[in-house]
């Protein structure tokens, strides 16, 4: 299983406030001490990638990242992100979504992602999910 390797953010890009939340309690109960940079918008994400490639920001221990959000999907994200070099190591270990269509998953594994997650209500699981991810 991936581990935390640096000290930069956990980035989740999801369209849904209530999920931003939830996930981040459950963040925030766990062992990982990185700091939490909820995003809303796949293009909100694309700038802040942006700025670490500049120098401006820390690299993303992890990103967290929806599939299905209007605009840009996760999918579309990921593929921008997966064409840019720089960003080859940086580990995008969950597609969170509600959806558990084999399809995405195939399609997200094709696109470079280190993991599929499927999205709970059971603070326990996303807690010990975290708390795996902790050195």
């Amino acid at each position: 299983m991936l581990k935390l390797s640096n000290d930069g953010p956990v980035v989740m890009v999801d369209d849904n406030a209530g999920d931003l939340f939830f996930v981040e309690r459950c963040y925030l109960s766990s062992k990982a001490t990185n700091p939490w940079l909820p995003m809303s918008r796949g293009t909100d994400f694309l700038a802040h990638l942006a700025t670490v490639k500049d120098g401006q920001a820390r690299m993303p221990a992890l990103v967290l990242l929806d599939l299905n959000m209007p605009g840009m999907t996760g999918l579309e994200i990921l593929q921008a992100v997966r064409a840019d070099t720089h960003f080859d190591e940086l580990p995008i270990f969950c597609v969170l979504t509600s959806s558990s269509d084999p399809r995405d998953q195939r399609r997200a594994e094709e696109l470079g992602v280190n993991g599929f997650y499927t999205k709970t209500s059971n603070i326990d699981e996303y807690v010990a999910f975290f708390n795996a991810l902790v050195p």
